[in-house]
């Protein structure tokens, strides 16, 4: 039996990306399911994998399981059980690191941030075997609104806040509110801006999400190096104090095309991080590094 380890099922990205994960490899037969603490399924996003009991799962667990895991609270405890280990890594966390010291833990990665960081702690090289942005966030031709102005109630909130207040006629639209990814993906498809001012350490599921939407991204320079997001091609760029005049200058009429130019390539982006590309990402490596999975 494979299982995914989670901590909680709280709305944090890695909570869906394990849940994608899981999704998709029952897809390709694999017998898995998400071990969360008293069996409690996220409930903000779609999924159809079956959550069992964390505690229960792991005092069952034997040599022939498998055991996904991704958060660093969770190292510890994987380190002590016999099931064969892998790691997921979306991110650079140091203390992380921990999970390469240990050669007998399979490393993946969810994008090339954490596969070079991974590959920075160590000889060996990482599976990097992608992300997705849910197939429900990709813009169906719902009716834009000109003045919505979406973003999370994260880090630089107030810096969003003030690019609307400081740009008379656009609406401020939290995410924060909204309980399900059909809400979220519903918003963002009516909204005509995405502003992420939160310092970045990489492209962000929220920004691949807003992309798919038709929103034009406005966002911080990430402190890592990317190579998806480029300053008035896809996106616009700036210090989160720039961000309220930069959001006044792309309303301007003038920069009508600009803004249309913006939503299309932002969603030819999102285009290569579909569900599809990475079911097919994940069967391919089946054949290969991760075929044990079927046994």
């Amino acid at each position: 039996m494979v299982y995914y380890l989670l901590p909680h099922a709280e709305q944090v990205g890695r909570v869906k990306v394990a849940y994608q994960l899981t999704d998709i490899l029952r897809e390709l037969g694999v017998r898995m399911a998400v071990a969360s603490p008293q069996g409690e399924a996220a409930s903000w996003f779609h999924s159809s994998a079956p959550v069992v009991d964390r505690e229960k799962a792991l005092k069952e667990l034997s040599a022939s399981d498998v055991l996904f895991y991704s958060f660093a609270q969770d190292m510890d405890v994987a380190k002590a059980l016999p099931a064969r280990k892998i790691f997921h890594a979306a991110g650079n966390d140091p203390q992380t690191s921990r999970a390469v010291d240990d050669p007998g833990v399979t490393l993946l990665s969810a994008n090339n941030r954490a596969t070079r960081f991974l590959a920075g702690q160590s000889t060996r090289v990482p599976i990097e075997i992608g992300t997705a942005v849910s197939d429900t966030f990709f813009f169906d031709g719902s009716a834009k609104r000109f003045s919505a102005v979406s973003y999370m109630q994260r880090r630089g909130v107030e810096t969003a806040i003030a690019g609307c207040h400081a740009n008379p006629g656009l609406t401020p639209h939290p995410i924060h509110q909204l309980p399900h990814e059909t809400g979220v993906a519903s918003q963002l498809k009516r909204s005509s801006f995405f502003l992420a001012p939160a310092p970045r350490k990489g492209l962000g599921l929220p920004i691949l999400e807003a992309m798919a939407a038709g929103c034009v991204v406005l966002a911080t320079p990430s402190t890592d190096t990317e190579t998806c997001l480029v300053h008035e091609k896809n996106c616009v760029l700036c210090a989160p104090e720039e961000m309220p005049e930069r959001l006044r200058w792309l309303v301007q009429p003038m920069q009508q095309d600009l803004v249309a130019r913006l939503r299309d390539q932002g969603l030819a982006t999102a285009y290569r991080f579909t569900l599809s590309q990475y079911r097919q990402k994940i069967a391919e490596l089946m054949e290969g590094p991760l075929s044990f999975l079927r046994s």
